[in-house]
């Protein structure tokens, strides 16, 4: 006795009445429907997946600016009065790039998002470090502490920043 699987039977049945060309027809086209719904759902995360990169890029960038900014040795008069502000704009965009990266940290494989977490565990390093240069006693300013904290802005952020960089261009199909 042959056994013979659902698909068998239906194509028996219906070859038998001369439906087995609108079977698999049907069959395709039902194969091609659940091909193009898995298709649009991968082509949305993909669309999706490439904003939330582009907000982490700009509010990373962003950051890196507010810091260098903040640390620069040589500031002007207006500037250097105006440094509580500044101190207020660097924390805030540090924070919005740790919240934006947070909310949408599921997006990044494990090696990339670790890559970003030990970018904010430095610029957390350096906020506190330039704040400890700038903050002691009033009207000293701790000038050997100001410049480390500004030497790894210099040094080990923009490398840190070029492999991040490197791997959000290969997640959007970017080749280097």
């Amino acid at each position: 006795m042959i056994i013979f699987n659902n698909m068998e039977i239906w194509s028996y049945i219906l070859g038998s009445f001369g439906l087995g060309a609108l079977f698999s027809d049907i069959i395709r086209k039902t194969i091609d429907y659940k091909l193009q719904i898995r298709k649009f759902r991968f082509e949305k995360l993909y669309i999706e997946r490439a904003k939330v990169i582009q907000g982490v890029y700009e509010r990373m960038v962003t950051t890196q600016r507010a810091f260098l900014s903040l640390t620069a040795p040589l500031q002007f008069a207006n500037e250097f009065l105006q440094k509580e502000a500044r101190k207020k704009l660097t924390a805030e965009t540090a924070n919005n790039f740790v919240e934006y990266f947070d909310i949408n940290r599921l997006y990044f494989d494990e090696n990339l998002a670790q890559k970003l977490d030990t970018l904010n565990e430095k610029l957390k390093i350096i906020w506190n470090q330039f704040k400890c240069a700038t903050e002691g006693e009033p009207g000293k300013i701790d000038v050997k502490e100001w410049s480390s904290a500004r030497d790894k802005i210099i040094q080990e952020i923009p490398q840190l920043r070029k492999e991040i960089e490197t791997q959000f261009r290969q997640i959007i199909g970017i080749e280097n």
